[in-house]
């Protein structure tokens, strides 16, 4: 993983705590397999363009253990 990717992937982390059930909510999809975050809510996050908490996360699960979900 570039330096680059690991910053995104530890400022979303960050930005999930400030809300914990968005936070919680990620853990448990986490469970299930390998999550990929994109759209808006990532392309803010790498610009530094948050004005506030986004409304919403777009993700993909990369299945692993599908009787989980």
């Amino acid at each position: 993983m570039s330096r680059q990717n690991n910053n995104i992937k530890e400022n979303l982390i960050n930005l999930l705590k400030m809300r914990k059930d968005a936070l919680e909510f990620t853990l448990k999809l986490s469970k299930s397999g390998d999550l990929l975050f994109f759209g808006g809510s990532v392309r803010d996050l790498y610009l530094d363009k948050f004005i506030e908490y986004p409304r919403d996360f777009d993700i993909v699960i990369n299945y692993k253990n599908k009787s989980f979900f």
